[in-house]
């Protein structure tokens, strides 16, 4: 009987130290969770009592409520509306860059470059020939003109081929035509020679003229294609809505 009592005592005393065990914890847990106050906010502790699902005994939850204050939940609401209107903002740039660039690059809309097709010795030739034919268009009448009145002339003073005299006087007349004739080729040589270094000039200028103009294109094609990529890679991640429209507003 001794036994049994003794065994009863010890088991009653277990559960009332249990008991106080866990009512030292209680108190334990409810000291180590104070309501805090500052002036940004509050952080404060509720109680619930639930049943534990894995043991199915009733157990007390502790529900922790943290709240801003008025002023740092608007400063906190603005923060967090710039940021969604920032990635909106940034997601929309890149939308409408995957659209611009969603093609393959069209280059054939800017043709070849151009070629510098002129050949010099031909339109020298070309030049020469024109400018000979000018003046010989005008030199041939006036010395067929010549030739008559001095044949006539000669007639009239009893000569004829064969003379010394107007074998003499024939022979003075064609080396002047031919001296007119050797300047007027001399003449088209440097006209030929003028006209090509004007024409080179012109075409060079020409040429240079049509290919920076073609390159200003391309480079303008390029810049477009890529310019709201740079403008979402100015945003950057983390941006805030004002920053990345005034980033993109000053670019």
């Amino acid at each position: 009987m001794g036994k049994k009592s003794g065994k009863s005592q010890g088991e009653k005393a277990a559960k009332e130290q249990a008991k106080a065990d866990r009512a030292i914890a209680l108190e334990a847990t409810y000291a180590d969770r104070p309501d805090q106050f500052n002036p940004w906010g509050s952080l404060t502790w509720a109680q619930q009592r639930v049943r534990d699902p894995a043991t199915g005994r009733k157990v007390t939850k502790w529900v922790q409520n943290q709240t801003l204050s008025d002023e740092m939940q608007r400063l906190y609401d603005m923060s967090m509306q710039d940021k969604i209107r920032g990635g909106e903002f940034k997601q929309g740039l890149l939308n409408r860059a995957y659209s611009e660039m969603a093609d393959a690059p069209d280059w054939a809309q800017f043709g070849d470059i151009d070629q510098l097709n002129f050949s010099p010795d031909e339109a020298r030739q070309r030049a020469e020939d024109m400018a000979y034919q000018r003046d010989s268009m005008r030199l041939d009448p006036q010395f067929a003109a010549e030739q008559s009145k001095l044949e006539a002339r000669l007639a009239n003073q009893g000569l004829s081929p064969g003379d010394r005299a107007y074998d003499a006087a024939m022979s003075n007349f064609m080396n002047t035509r031919t001296d007119a004739y050797e300047r007027a080729r001399l003449g088209a040589a440097a006209q030929g020679r003028d006209e090509v270094a004007g024409m080179w000039g012109r075409e060079t200028e020409r040429n240079a003229i049509a290919n920076a103009l073609r390159d200003q294109a391309v480079q303008e094609y390029i810049g477009q294609r890529g310019y709201s990529l740079q403008e979402a890679e100015r945003v950057g991640a983390g941006n805030d809505y004002a920053t990345a429209a005034a980033e993109v507003g000053g670019a």
